[in-house]
């Protein structure tokens, strides 16, 4: 019983601890990666290279 009580308590302190952890934080995900921008001319205006933070 006592093991149990602690890891539930360490499962929900950790959930609680991850920064933007919630689905919504999530939602530009699909920006990741390296990007290249163009004019409507055709010639190259940009780069674009976000990336993903990692908390620990």
């Amino acid at each position: 019983m006592k093991l149990f009580l602690v890891l539930l308590i360490t499962a929900t302190t950790t959930t609680a601890q991850l920064p933007c952890s919630r689905p919504e934080y999530r939602q530009f995900d699909f920006w990741i990666g390296h990007w290249e921008a163009f004019g409507t001319n055709g010639k190259k205006a940009g780069d674009s290279n976000p990336r993903q933070l990692y908390y620990t």
